[in-house]
């Protein structure tokens, strides 16, 4: 999880390789496909945004308990959400990437930081506070000097000892 330019997608992309290259079953949800897929681009309003992702949260554990491994990046900012799935899913594992607001403004390809608010909604991370874990399992702090690939390393390797002991 993170804010928008944060690298979510790009960072679960980048594990999800790494673990097929280990023989995992494993399917990506981003956050972004799954608004798309479920039709749900027009409300950005808070209440909205936290039942889609219980759903988001439900869709996984269902895939889940198929086999597969479930990454989902999306932002994933509801404290209710992130115990959901601390209950539900026995090997859930919760990364942050933490990015200071000026390498997402410079990252911000969509312009999601530049707009209004009564232009596209409300942005989380500037026109409200997003509700991010205290304990994540892994907290990255980002820069502009730490790469993608280094980023899926530390995951999986936050990945491979978290099944140790919850798996």
């Amino acid at each position: 999880m993170g804010l928008s330019g944060s690298g979510k997608t790009t960072t679960a992309s980048n594990f999800v390789s790494k673990l097929r290259t280990e023989n995992f079953d494993v399917v990506h949800l981003d956050g972004d496909d799954l608004r798309d897929a479920l039709d749900q681009r027009s409300s950005y309003i808070q209440s909205d945004r936290e039942k889609l992702a219980l759903s988001y949260a439900r869709l996984s554990q269902l895939i889940a308990i198929q086999g597969p491994v479930v990454v989902v990046s999306s932002i994933g900012l509801y404290e209710s959400v992130q115990r959901w799935l601390r209950e539900h899913i026995k090997c859930y594992v919760e990364v942050l990437l933490d990015a200071p607001m000026e390498l997402l403004i410079q990252r911000d390809k969509r312009g999601i930081y530049s707009h209004n608010e009564s232009e596209m909604g409300p942005v989380v991370g500037k026109d409200f506070a997003p509700h991010f874990p205290e304990n994540p399992d892994l907290r990255i702090h980002l820069d502009e000097n730490i790469s993608v690939d280094k980023c899926g390393d530390m995951v999986l390797q936050c990945f491979h000892a978290s099944r140790l002991f919850r798996c």
